[in-house]
Parts: structure tokens; C-alpha cells; sequence
């Protein structure tokens, strides 16, 4: 493990989890030779890589004279997150969002069900690799709710204040368009209601005025270690994570392994709620019998669900018969089956 790999990660690299997961590893298995020379001679280090990588794709020895001149935007956080591997801690590589009509601390799977409800794709905790899908989340769920206006960051009085906020944050903040629109949806501007209204967009003229929608995304962390060992919907058994194969071999519910190549994580997890029941008149499995599935893989080892966002299906998903069919860099959802596992690290 060279400077030049380590550089190809912290630099900016894009890499899902699962290949993040195994540079982890690769890293802490060549820390052992290499910190000292990585962090105390970089100039040497990347004359050593020059055999792998050529010399035409190297600096001079002479540019690599100072550390900072490698990397300087990374030096600080490059030397960190090294010696956070060597001590054998996991980089936390993936933050994912959530997003909320409520405002919480603490995630808890006994409030599933007042979100959007539907549950889809298993019973447990929704979270977005990409923080629009779950803007979008909030979006849809509290569109019958009203959101707050903040005036420099406190909440608006409800009355005159609320009203003229609104008005303001309309008008991009222009207190005269909103006093000489206001002759046109008055019946009488000369009502004492109009008037504090017209007082009040005087007072708060110049205001740091902004709107804040109803619920929240939040920002979270679900641990690297749990993310490999989630259960890949789209995938067949063949090719999800080793963790997964490893846990479905110690069950006895998992199918034959001669049928892994034909097999999604979808028709497994679904199997089983048809395996599992309670069922309907109509002989289906009750989408009650979720959560009693999501138990059962949490309780041997598999934590939760990885799957393609709506944005990432531009068509029919199968890897079975030729692969994803997206035509732009793909994010996922997860559905977490363990509350306790996540932590949230902030909240808009």
C-alpha cells in the first residue's frame, strides 16, 4: 500500500460501500511496513510507486520535498483517518439521510407505519443515499402540514408577524412591493388589522426572514459493518456480500445454494413473507407478516436491506439476465431492521 493508493481514496474518489469496505481492508493490511515511511519520507514513497504507476504519472522527486505539496487540501484528515486505521477502527464511509414529517432524537421502529406507510421493500427504518430522495420523502409526507416562519432564526409570532414574514419571504425581502400590493387584496387597508400588518412589514424590513418547512431531513450514520452484512434486493443470492451468504448458510429457511444463481434478495425476502404469513382471504401473505421477516433476518445476522432508488431504475432490474440498467451513477435506499444501529448526525 503506497501514498498513491491512499491519495486515490481520500482524494475525492467515488467508490461504493462494498469496494470502500474491501480498500479498508487492503489499507490495514499494508499500514503495517508503511506508516512510518508513508507519513515521515512521501517523497520516497512515491519514487517507490514509479515502477507500478510509471513515471510520466508521478511528481518529481523534488515536488514531493514537502508533504503538504502531495496532498495539501487532505494533509490534516489524510493523517488522521491513517492512524484511525492503523489502530483499527473503520472509516465511516457512509452517511445516508431520512426524511420526516416528525422531529425527533432518536430513531424507534415502533413509530413505523406513521410515515409514508407503504413499506415496500420490507419492514424497518427508510433511509436515502442521496439526500434529495429523501427531501423529497419530507416533501410528500407533510404536504398537508404547515411549515414556520423564522424571523433571524426565531419562530414568527402567529398575527400581524406571521403574516408580514410571509409576505416578506414572497417578495424576496422587498418591503415596498409588499406595502403597495397590499391597496389591491384589502377590501379596506384602513382596517386596524391591515394596518399592523403594514406595521409590522415596516418592523421586520431588513430581517433575516426565512421559511422552514414542516419535519426534517436528517443526516446519518449507519456503520460499515452493518451495511455489509445487508441483504441486496436487486442481486441474486450469488452474488450478495459474503456476510449475507455466510448467515443464509446457517439458517434452515434459506434455499438450496444450487438455486443462489436464480434467486433475488427481493424473492427471498418475499418468500418468506408468503412462507411466513398471516394471509389474507385471498391466500397472500398479509403485509403484516413484514416485520416478523425483518426479525427473522435480523436475527440471523442480517441487518437490514440495500436497494436502487426510483431514480437509479431507468428500466427493468435483473441482474440475472444482463445487469442495471441505470444511465447515470446509481444510489441506494436502505431499510434498516435494528433502531439502534443508526445514529443521527444532524438535522435540517
Amino acid at each position: 500500500m503506497t501514498l498513491m493508493d491512499i491519495a486515490e481514496i481520500l482524494s475525492g474518489k467515488r467508490m461504493s460501500v462494498d469496494e470502500m469496505l474491501a480498500q479498508v481492508d487492503s489499507i490495514r493490511r499494508g499500514l503495517g511496513s508503511n506508516i512510518s515511511s508513508l507519513l515521515a519520507d512521501p517523497a520516497g514513497h512515491f519514487g517507490r510507486s514509479a515502477a507500478r504507476y510509471g513515471e510520466e504519472n508521478l511528481p518529481t522527486r523534488s515536488d514531493m520535498s514537502d508533504y503538504r505539496s502531495v496532498m495539501p487540501q487532505v494533509r490534516s484528515e489524510a493523517e488522521q483517518k491513517i492512524m484511525n486505521l492503523a489502530m483499527g477502527s473503520v472509516m465511516p464511509l457512509q452517511t445516508v439521510w431520512h426524511g420526516s414529517p416528525h422531529v425527533f432524537d432518536k430513531f424507534d421502529l415502533s413509530k413505523i407505519g406513521t410515515g409514508e406507510g407503504a413499506q415496500a421493500y420490507g419492514h424497518g427504518l427508510y433511509l436515502a443515499e442521496s439526500p434529495q430522495v429523501a427531501k423529497e420523502y419530507r416533501t410528500n409526507l407533510t404536504r398537508s402540514a404547515q411549515g414556520k416562519m423564522l424571523i433571524d432564526g426565531t419562530e414568527a409570532k402567529p398575527g400581524p408577524d406571521s403574516w408580514a414574514a410571509a409576505a416578506l419571504f414572497s417578495a424576496k425581502g422587498d418591503a415596498k412591493a409588499v406595502i403597495d400590493a397590499i391597496p389591491r387584496i384589502a377590501v379596506d387597508p384602513t382596517m386596524e388589522a391591515w394596518q399592523q400588518r403594514i406595521a409590522a412589514v415596516g418592523k421586520l424590513a431588513g430581517k433575516d426572514i426565512k421559511y422552514q418547512p414542516p419535519g426534517a431531513v436528517y443526516k446519518v450514520d449507519i456503520p460499515d459493518e452493518h451495511i455489509a452484512k445487508m441483504l441486496d434486493w436487486d442481486k441474486p443470492l450469488s452474488q450478495q456480500p459474503q456476510a449475507v451468504q455466510d448467515a443464509l448458510r446457517k439458517t434452515n429457511w434459506a434455499p438450496d445454494e444450487a438455486v443462489w444463481p436464480h434467486y433475488t434478495g427481493q424473492q427471498l425476502y418475499e418468500g418468506e413473507m408468503q412462507a411466513g404469513g398471516p394471509y389474507k382471504d385471498s391466500g397472500w401473505a398479509s403485509s403484516d407478516s413484514r416485520k416478523a421477516v425483518s426479525d427473522k433476518f435480523r436475527s440471523a445476522g442480517i441487518p437490514g436491506i440495500k436497494y436502487l432508488d426510483a431514480g437509479s431504475r431507468a428500466g427493468p432490474v435483473n441482474p440475472i439476465q444482463g445487469g442495471y440498467y441505470a444511465n447515470k451513477r446509481q444510489t441506494r435506499n436502505f431499510v434498516v431492521f435494528d433502531d439502534k444501529i443508526l445514529k443521527i448526525l444532524g438535522r435540517e
